[in-house]
């Protein structure tokens, strides 16, 4: 309950607070933007000082496949098979026999399914 108080009040914070709060708090240490020297520094520098709409639309993997769409290159795109709310909502009889599932709001959660028979 306490984080989600915390998220909605990062939300409307300036965008500079509200990394340096995020970056302390998961790395344990102070997030330098006037000199940013690690990768996770840089990373936050750019969003909050350069990056716009655009970007925010091509770092997530369902928004930007429209993107791709709209400046003409839909040929490269894999087929989407569904956007799912929760793990619930999945027809499984509706996918093929091998797939991919990949959740949006993460870079490390991708499920690869070899055999749907044996998917667990």
């Amino acid at each position: 309950m306490l984080d989600k108080i915390i998220m909605k009040i990062l939300w409307i914070m300036p965008k500079e607070w509200a990394h340096k709060y995020l970056y302390k708090k998961k790395m344990h240490k102070k997030l330098d933007l006037k000199n940013p020297k690690d990768f996770n520094e840089k990373i936050h520098y750019l969003e909050i000082y350069k990056y716009g709409p655009k970007e925010t639309i091509c770092t997530d993997k369902y928004l930007v496949r429209n993107y791709i769409a709209k400046i003409g290159y839909s040929n490269i795109l894999t087929k989407l098979y569904g956007v799912y709310k929760s793990f619930e909502e999945i027809d499984f009889s509706k996918l093929p026999e091998k797939f991919v599932l990949k959740t949006n709001h993460s870079c490390k959660d991708v499920f690869v399914c070899l055999d749907k028979n044996k998917f667990d």
